[in-house]
């Protein structure tokens, strides 16, 4: 990312498009801080973000848990800078709560959503109640990415552990003969090594 800067601080013209490249390579490397000054610095000289910009400086709150941050400049967008909003920006922001285990706020930020979220945004929803135990909302989610992937196994997997974790060993059987009526397949894990120049592949079957 250093030589990165050096090329965009020697070049003669800077615009949104250079700005957010940068910002957006500094996001994608958990550099938060780097983000989020480059985002200032560009509101301040007077360029107007999109929504590539938005989703590398939400991104980069969301990995460094600032929420409070990442909850303003997502209001920002739309007051000030008058950004439509798509599928992604809702997901980062599902993403921001999530992380920081505030998921009843997330549930409250998806009901009044203008649009449905996305598999990732409900994926997201789902892994973190695996985390925090929150069988309520987790259910939730799975039900929705279920009607969005009904053949997808990793949603089953995750509610199966949910209910384990929970004791709930009744839920977890008749979750399995679901997925057995519905012909869901659990693909195996894979594992592999290099021994002797030669590559050899496991899997969670052997």
């Amino acid at each position: 990312m250093e030589d990165s800067y050096q090329l965009f601080i020697e070049m003669n013209t800077r615009d949104e498009v250079s700005w957010t490249a940068l910002l957006t390579g500094y996001a994608q490397f958990g550099k938060a801080n780097e983000t989020i000054d480059l985002f200032e610095r560009m509101l301040a000289i007077g360029l107007k973000p999109d929504g590539v910009t938005i989703i590398g400086v939400l991104s980069a709150c969301s990995r460094a848990g600032l929420v409070e941050k990442g909850l303003q400049y997502f209001e920002s967008m739309i007051t000030e800078h008058g950004i439509i909003l798509i599928p992604d920006q809702y997901t980062c922001i599902i993403d921001l709560l999530c992380r920081a285990g505030r998921l009843e706020e997330a549930r409250i930020f998806i009901n009044k959503m203008p649009c449905h979220p996305n598999v990732v945004g409900w994926a997201t929803l789902l892994s973190s109640c695996g985390i925090h135990g929150d069988m309520e909302i987790g259910k939730w989610a799975a039900d929705s990415l279920i009607e969005l992937e009904p053949q997808n196994p990793a949603t089953y997997v995750l509610l199966s552990s949910l209910y384990a974790a929970k004791g709930k060993w009744n839920e977890v059987a008749q979750l399995r003969r679901g997925m057995r009526d519905k012909r869901v397949k659990k693909e195996p894990g894979y594992s592999w090594i290099k021994y002797q120049g030669k590559v050899h592949v496991f899997s969670t079957d052997d």
